[in-house]
């Protein structure tokens, strides 16, 4: 089965006038991280079209369309928050199959860096920054820096390693062709995986 992970799930929100600041999600309360205002569920399959809310940042994660390695899109994958260390971080995380997540941040403020924990165990990725969308077979193998100046790091021994983009990220539609959303939301970053990829530890910093 293909899986995808995306991107990501955390967010920093920017005020006027103040530092920025760092939101982390690590996904170990459950209470705060909700669907339809009620939490998710371990092991609970949440389906493309999906909007998941962490409730303490404000931040959206949307359920999306996954490309596999040859270009083909489905909509028929899912997320699922489960119990382990296949990401190289600890209790709770992020398992994609054949799908992507969207992150949309309640605040406009361009986004400077966003780092993960991931176990990239087989599959291609999809990563999409500033509108791009990145396929590969592994999160190394996107050239770096990208067309828009995103540096992308892998620090750690794959398949458990951690994933950094720098530079500028900033909010951007994409029309996904299989599965339409209307209006268009604006996303901060799309993170996709593979067959065999989960999350944790999700950070964004504006």
């Amino acid at each position: 089965m293909k899986r995808i992970i995306l991107l990501s799930a955390c967010a920093a929100i920017l005020f006027c006038g103040c530092p920025p600041s760092t939101i982390s999600i690590n996904f170990e309360d459950l209470s705060s991280i909700t669907i339809g205002g009620a939490p998710v569920t371990l092991g609970t399959h949440y389906l493309v079209g999906t909007t998941i809310v962490e409730e303490h940042s404000g931040v959206q994660l949307i359920v999306l369309p996954f490309q596999w390695g040859g270009g083909t899109w489905t909509n028929d994958g899912y997320v699922e928050i489960v119990t382990g260390t296949m990401s190289g971080g600890t209790g709770n995380e992020v398992h994609f199959n054949n799908a992507c997540l969207g992150i949309i941040t309640p605040q406009k403020a361009v986004i400077k860096q966003m780092t993960m924990q991931f176990g990239d165990h087989g599959g291609n990725i999809n990563l999409i920054e500033n509108g791009t969308l990145h396929n590969y077979g592994d999160y190394a193998n996107i050239p770096s820096p990208t067309p828009s100046g995103v540096t992308v790091t892998i620090t750690g021994t794959l398949p458990k390693a951690a994933l950094a983009l720098k530079g500028t990220m900033g909010h951007f539609t994409y029309a996904f062709p299989t599965y339409p959303i209307t209006p268009l939301p604006l996303y901060a970053a799309v993170i996709g995986g593979g067959q065999e990829l989960w999350i944790d530890d999700i950070v964004l910093q504006q």
